[in-house]
Parts: C-alpha cells; sequence; structure tokens
C-alpha cells in the first residue's frame, strides 16, 4: 500500500502507513525508510536523517539508505544557504 502512495506521492500517506507499522514493529528497515524519504518530500529534514540513520545503523552497506542521506545532506545545504541569503537581506 505505501508503495502505492509513494508512486502517487502522497507523502502524508506514507508518513501515517509508515508511522502504524513503526508501532507495532520499531525497526522495520522499509518503513524507517520510506518514513525518511517521505519526511525529506515534505522538508523534515531533522526527522529524515534520524530515520535514515537508523536503516545505516542496522545495515550499514545499504546503498539507497546512503543515496537518501546525500539527498538529505544536500537539502540540509539548500535550506542553509536560503537562510543565509534571506538573512543577509533581512540585515541590510
Amino acid at each position: 500500500m505505501c508503495l502505492i502512495f509513494i508512486q502517487k506521492e502522497k507523502w502524508d500517506r506514507v508518513i501515517k502507513f509508515s508511522q502504524d507499522i513503526l508501532t507495532s514493529d520499531p525497526k522495520n528497515i522499509k518503513s524507517l525508510f520510506r518514513l525518511s524519504l517521505a519526511k525529506l518530500k515534505t522538508n523534515d529534514t531533522i526527522s529524515a536523517r534520524s530515520h535514515i540513520t537508523k536503516v545505516l545503523e542496522a545495515e550499514p552497506q545499504n546503498p539507497d539508505a546512503h543515496a537518501l542521506l546525500a539527498e538529505i545532506k544536500k537539502k540540509e545545504k539548500e535550506t542553509d544557504q536560503e537562510l543565509k541569503a534571506s538573512m543577509s537581506k533581512m540585515f541590510k
């Protein structure tokens, strides 16, 4: 079910279904990964990083998790640059 919501980019649904699964199985790697992806897509990089870190702790060689972590880092960097640009305009 979650894959359908990912394909349709229904991130709120992905978050809900993933969290429901994690309630009963907190170490479910697929749900942690999907939750991390959905959090990234909704610009919650803090939660995205937290969840993908749990995936990498369980599966350090997971290439998809490493790729998602790279996306998260890229988004964090972009957000930081946007914030710095906004702040510099405020104080000119």
